[in-house]
């Protein structure tokens, strides 16, 4: 059975900006899927607003539903199911999968992976969203030391946050190297936590 990589690129990004390991199909037993976010924003695509009062909920909720849907619609037809699905992305992306596997976790779907690069928890004004109990049989959380856009300490609290009022496995947290990129040490360490996932 195949498994299925659903990667979410990040604001101001496109399908086609995302490192081909992620968006291109390889011969490892890892079907990919690289939507493009629905909002035009400078030099790119955005899955939700933002401004001084946080996430805006409506865009948010929105793109939330249409990655799950893509996601039911590529299990339908390869008779997969959630377990076998990793959910990830990279800075807002990451964001955006914390969120659908947020959103998941409210209909008891458990996941088989989470892969947040960069990322952080979108906190919106007038609707908070919970991430204790977020299930998956792995979730890998990448930050870059150094990281200019997303400050590094993100990365701490969403491992401690993620999946605590679940009795799946802690978060493992990678602190690299690096800035806001994907930096190969990070890129290698994904690929080889894929790889293990088989």
């Amino acid at each position: 059975m195949s498994h299925l990589l659903v990667y979410l690129h990040g604001h101001g990004s496109s399908p086609s900006m995302v490192h081909p390991f992620f968006r291109q199909q390889h011969d490892d037993g890892w079907v990919r899927i690289c939507p493009q976010a629905p909002h035009p924003t400078e030099g790119g695509w955005s899955w939700f607003d933002s401004g001084p009062r946080g996430v805006d909920s409506v865009t948010l909720s929105s793109s939330v539903a249409a990655v799950v849907e893509v996601v039911d619609a590529a299990l339908t037809e390869t008779g997969g199911a959630w377990t076998s699905v990793v959910l990830g992305g990279f800075s807002q992306g990451a964001a955006l999968a914390l969120a659908a596997a947020a959103r998941l976790a409210t209909e008891g779907t458990v996941l088989g992976g989470l892969l947040l690069q960069a990322g952080f928890l979108p906190e919106t004004f007038d609707d908070e969203i919970d991430v204790a109990p977020v299930a998956a049989r792995s979730v890998l959380i990448q930050h870059g030391d150094s990281d200019e856009v997303v400050p590094a300490f993100m990365a701490d609290d969403l491992a401690a946050l993620i999946g605590s009022a679940t009795s799946g496995p802690a978060p493992k947290l990678q602190r690299l190297p690096g800035g806001h990129v994907l930096s190969p040490a990070m890129l290698d360490a994904a690929r080889e936590w894929l790889e293990g996932m088989q």
